[in-house]
C-alpha cells in the first residue's frame, strides 16, 4: 500500500468533484449552504457501495487511518457513515467551510457520525449518511438531513464528541442551531442563486 500515491489519487478526485459541482470558496452564508447542498446531493448519488471493512483502521497513526477512510469514501465509493462524514469535511474544508465531524448517540446506545457545518454564527446538522436511506425512495431528490437545527435531530441523536481533524481536540460548540433551515429553502437554493444572478 502507497499512502503517498493513494493521497495523489484523492486529491485528484475531490479536484475533480469540486469542479464537477462547481464548489468555490465564499464568505457568503447562502453560497455555502449551496457548496453543503450540492455536495451531500453528490455523496447520497455516488456513494452507495456497502464496503467490507477489511482493513483493522485502529492499527494505523491517525493520518493514515484518515487517508484510507477518504480512500474508501472519495474513491471506492464507500456508504459506511464514518467515511461519508469525512468525506464530507475534507471537501468543504479544502473551499473553506467551517465543518466538523460529529460524533452522536441515541437513548438506546447506538453511535452514528454526521457533521455540522458553521453557517454564519450558528452551527447546522448535515448527515449525508441518513440521507443516502432515503434520497430517490420516498422523497424524490430532495434531501431531509440538510440544515437541520437541535430542535429537529434531538429526537434521535445526542452530539457527543467532535472529531479530530488535524490532531486538534475540540468540544462539541455551544451555539448549534435550534430551528431547521426550510427544507423547501435548503430543496430549492440553486434555483434561487440562479434567480438572483440573473
Amino acid at each position: 500500500m502507497n499512502i503517498i500515491e493513494i493521497k495523489k489519487d484523492i486529491d485528484s478526485k475531490i479536484n475533480d468533484i469540486t469542479k464537477e459541482l462547481n464548489l468555490k470558496q465564499s464568505e457568503d452564508k447562502l453560497d455555502q449552504l449551496s457548496n453543503c447542498v450540492k455536495l451531500q446531493k453528490y455523496i447520497v448519488q455516488n456513494n452507495n457501495e456497502v464496503t467490507n471493512l477489511n482493513d483493522d483502521y485502529s492499527s494505523y497513526d491517525k493520518n493514515t487511518m484518515r487517508t484510507l477512510q477518504l480512500r474508501d469514501a472519495v474513491l471506492n465509493n464507500s456508504s459506511v457513515g464514518l467515511f461519508v462524514a469525512v468525506e464530507f469535511q475534507e471537501i468543504l474544508k479544502r473551499i473553506g467551510i467551517n465543518v466538523e465531524c460529529v460524533g452522536m448517540s441515541n437513548r438506546k446506545g447506538q453511535y452514528h457520525m454526521a457533521n455540522l457545518v458553521l453557517l454564519g454564527n450558528e452551527w447546522y446538522l448535515f448527515d449525508p449518511n441518513r440521507e443516502i436511506a432515503l434520497y430517490n425512495s420516498k422523497n424524490g431528490n430532495n434531501l431531509n438531513y440538510a440544515g437541520l437545527g437541535t430542535n429537529s435531530y434531538l429526537k434521535d441523536y445526542q452530539p457527543e464528541i467532535i472529531m479530530p481533524y488535524n490532531n486538534e481536540n475540540k468540544k462539541v460548540p455551544q451555539n448549534l442551531a435550534k430551528e431547521d433551515i426550510p427544507s423547501f429553502f435548503v430543496n430549492s437554493i440553486e434555483k434561487r442563486k440562479e434567480s438572483k444572478s440573473k
